[in-house]
């Protein structure tokens, strides 16, 4: 690495605020559990507090499913825990509050076109099997509609759902939180009246990437304080179903080591089941459709451990398996629960709708200071290339990171930016961990990983376990930093990270970055990954930002023991499946337990097992990748 001399700083904080100038906006306020104000629960609670506590006082518990990272499975947990219960007799509802990504609905088979209806005590919850009562935003979408609502949309929506939606008396109602600590975890966790009533579930997968995350929500959790019931382990073992054959895919125990570390109760595993997955595509319980999969005595297991010293329901043993007998079709639909019925004194920076809008004079909110120095900085730059998903824990991170590497590998000058600010892991897989961010009168210098690759990430300014909590406006602030501080030089090619969703992040991009070249999605082999990076990328249609293509992750895993092909995530080809979603495919990537071993070492796979077919794949997708690319160029360059 290059000496960076005495004139250099290491960087502590990035978009640190100076001073803390209350307005008393409690209610939007990112750093609501750090205030030491005795006035701010008052402050707080002249909104919609006492309204949420009245409508929720009939829910004896409220089970809050927390993930930290995407794709741990929480979602897939969360229903299934509540149609275990249901099938118990309790009664159960569910609050799916990931609104970029909802997949409550389709995880319980609920018939596409369900609709949230008004009623004479206010909105009525769809009901899914054995009489689940369901909220989500998924029932105010068109098919393939993306979302792309910002701090204050999204918290009038979670408002709406927490005090307008008649969920009646329940014993269990889950709240089933989107990746990461940020708007929709902290906001939930400001309504004090119900807090007295939450338990969290910590959700993660064994690898020690998802454990660093899922510290960050421990760590939140307790300095609130909110409860924790325990943490539960997914994806904690493969069992071969042709040979019997046990494989840690994705290690095992590590989730058990850090209850242990963190004090909190370890409620069990959940291993990669590939009945799991049939049962989640059909939106049927695991127990009832194949009740001697090792998945089935898993959450047998996990339900009691839940339900505890308290094993009985408070219905009366029927209520929760019949339906309602109320007839919806005479009752008004509701279509939105975040009204935005006009342009709020046209700030365009922090609209939402920047990308439908038809205002003509709205691409002059982006000229000023700051946008010409992200311009200087970017025009050294030859290619951009954006790395998205709809869904989390699709891979996008670790194809990000060795996309970079094949890139540097072949010669080209590369960069990365880190921009999933809650849950940053491009540090960790590129073994880089703990080394400072600098600055120079040149502006902050990037931390240079393995090949000479330049990388940006707010993981190189956390502490260990700490949890960031911005909202839009410091997130938009930190990666416009990214663009117009960071000294990346000159590159030929930048390949940015974003998390998953439709959220303020990829908005963030595509407004402050209007030179971004490329879009590359990833997506794995499930109907419920392809139907939500469908929805996600229709933002980028939005935009008319085209997709370069799309790589399949996961697509299948051979038997150490056996040689036998399983596809656990679905039994359909990688290449099929992209051509549903009408885009180029990019190539598929097996899974390999090699590739989270040295995913948790730092060590990328593509450096430590040049020779694999996994390694291979990787070479052929970021050959695929440069074919495309120069395709576009060439009439460009003949013009």
């Amino acid at each position: 690495m290059k000496n960076r001399g005495k004139n250099t700083a290491d960087i502590l904080k990035i978009n640190v605020e100076a001073g803390w100038n209350c307005d008393y906006d409690c209610k939007n306020c990112y750093r609501f559990f750090e205030c030491r104000s005795p006035f701010k629960d008052q402050v707080f609670a002249q909104g919609r507090t006492a309204e949420i506590g009245k409508n929720l006082s009939g829910i004896k518990t409220i089970l809050v499913s927390m993930g930290g990272k995407g794709g741990v499975g929480k979602s897939t947990l969360s229903s299934q825990l509540a149609m275990a219960l249901a099938r118990k007799d309790y009664r159960v509802g569910i609050v799916d509050s990931d609104f970029h990504g909802p997949s409550i609905p389709k995880l319980l088979g609920i018939k596409e076109g369900a609709k949230l209806v008004s009623g004479y005590e206010g909105v009525l919850p769809v009901e899914g099997p054995w009489g689940i009562k369901v909220v989500s935003t998924h029932f105010l979408l068109k098919t393939s509609e993306s979302l792309s609502w910002f701090d204050r949309l999204k918290g009038e929506a979670l408002e709406g759902f927490l005090a307008h939606v008649c969920f009646g008396e329940l014993d269990f109602l889950f709240v089933d939180l989107p990746p990461g600590t940020g708007l929709e975890t902290v906001n939930l966790f400001k309504y004090l009246p119900i807090r007295k009533k939450m338990k969290v579930l910590i959700v993660t997968t064994p690898s020690e990437l998802s454990q660093g995350v899922a510290h960050r929500c421990i760590s939140l959790c307790k300095s609130i304080p909110v409860p924790i019931l325990g943490l539960v382990e997914n994806m904690s073992g493969f069992i071969c179903p042709q040979c019997g054959y046990a494989t840690s895919i994705f290690q095992v125990g590590a989730g058990k080591d850090l209850a242990r570390e963190t004090g909190i109760p370890y409620l069990g595993h959940i291993p990669l089941d590939v009945h799991l997955r049939m049962a989640a595509d059909q939106g049927t319980s695991v127990l009832t459709r194949f009740p001697s999969s090792p998945s089935s005595k898993s959450f047998l297991d996990l339900t009691e451990r839940i339900v505890g010293k308290d094993p009985t329901p408070t219905s009366d043993g029927c209520s929760n398996a019949k339906k309602s007998s109320i007839d919806r079709s005479s009752m008004p639909e509701v279509l939105e629960m975040s009204m935005d019925s006009g342009c709020y004194e046209r700030r365009c920076d922090d609209c939402s709708r920047y990308f439908t809008c038809t205002y003509p004079t709205k691409q002059n909110r982006h000229e000023g200071v700051r946008h010409d120095k992200i311009e200087k900085r970017m025009s050294l730059i030859k290619r951009k290339i954006a790395v998205v998903s709809g869904k989390g824990g699709v891979g996008k991170s670790t194809i990000s990171a060795n996309l970079a590497l094949c890139l540097a590998h072949r010669g080209y000058r590369v960069g990365i930016i880190d921009s999933d600010f809650h849950g940053p892991c491009i540090p960790k897989l590129l073994g880089i961990e703990g080394k400072p961010l600098r600055i120079t009168k040149d502006g902050i210098h990037p931390v240079e990983g393995p090949l000479g690759i330049k990388m940006i990430s707010m993981g190189s300014v956390l502490d260990e376990g700490e949890a960031l909590t911005w909202f839009h406006g410091m997130k938009k602030g930190a990666l416009g930093d990214f663009f117009s501080e960071v000294d990346y030089g000159n590159l030929d090619y930048l390949v940015i990270d974003l998390p998953p969703g439709t959220g303020s992040e990829n908005y963030n991009l595509l407004r402050e970055l209007p030179q971004l070249d490329d879009i590359v999605a990833v997506t794995i082999p499930s109907q419920l990954s392809r139907e939500v990076v469908k929805r996600g990328l229709s933002l980028f249609a939005q935009a008319e930002q085209p997709v370069l293509g799309v790589i399949v992750n996961m697509t299948g895993f051979t038997c150490p023991q056996c040689n036998g092909l399983t596809e656990i995530f679905s039994e359909k080809k990688g290449k099929e499946l992209v051509e549903d979603l009408e885009l180029p495919w990019l190539g598929d990537i097996p899974l390999d337990e090699r590739i989270s071993a040295t995913s948790d070492t730092g060590i990328p796979f593509i450096v430590q097992y040049p020779d694999l077919p996994v390694t291979r794949k990787m070479n052929e997708i970021v050959d695929s990748i440069l074919a495309k690319i120069n395709q576009k160029s060439r009439p460009q360059d003949g013009a």
